[in-house]
Formats: structure tokens, C-alpha cells, sequence
């Protein structure tokens, strides 16, 4: 579980953000990972209702330094994204 607390600009003045998420990783070998997570965004911007959000994706490390993750999601409310999906790549220096 993480959280935080962002300030944020809109529309050329501050306002507070917090931030949550919960989530869950299951390993599938020693090189590939499952993970599930739910996490928000409150106020999703000024004047606007928190945003509600559910993930899924997997994670490979490629190499000992280099990690590939995969992502689809959807938001579970009217203020978040209807349908989203990443993929990333992280290097560790």
C-alpha cells in the first residue's frame, strides 16, 4: 500500500491531491511477475470528483538490470479514464 499528498497546478492555481494505491504481485517464475492493483486520485483535478482506477499487468526481467512491464486497466468511476494500457522498461544503475 503506498499514499501521498501532491499539489498540483490547474488552470494557473494550486490545489491538494491525494494519492493511494493497493496492490498485490504474485511471482509466476523466477523471472516474470503477476501483479493486480486499485488506486485513486482525489480531487482527479480542481473541482472534480477522485478518480478510481483497477490494474493488471506482468513484469519480466530481461536481464539483472533490465525489467519490461505490461499494463491494462479501466477506471471504476466517471472521473477516471475508461480504458488504459502501458508498457515500460526500467534500468537498474
Amino acid at each position: 500500500m503506498t499514499a501521498s499528498i501532491a499539489w498540483p497546478t490547474a488552470s494557473g492555481s494550486r490545489f491538494t491531491q491525494g494519492q493511494w494505491s493497493v496492490y498485490g504481485v504474485v511471482p509466476i517464475n523466477d523471472k516474470t511477475s503477476a501483479f493486480v492493483e486499485y488506486y485513486g486520485f482525489g480531487l482527479n483535478s480542481k473541482g472534480t470528483d477522485a478518480a478510481h482506477y483497477a490494474d493488471t499487468g506482468v513484469f519480466y526481467l530481461l536481464t539483472d538490470t533490465i525489467q519490461l512491464d505490461a499494463r491494462v486497466g479501466f477506471g471504476l468511476n466517471q472521473a477516471a479514464d475508461s480504458l488504459f494500457a502501458g508498457f515500460g522498461i526500467s534500468y537498474l544503475f
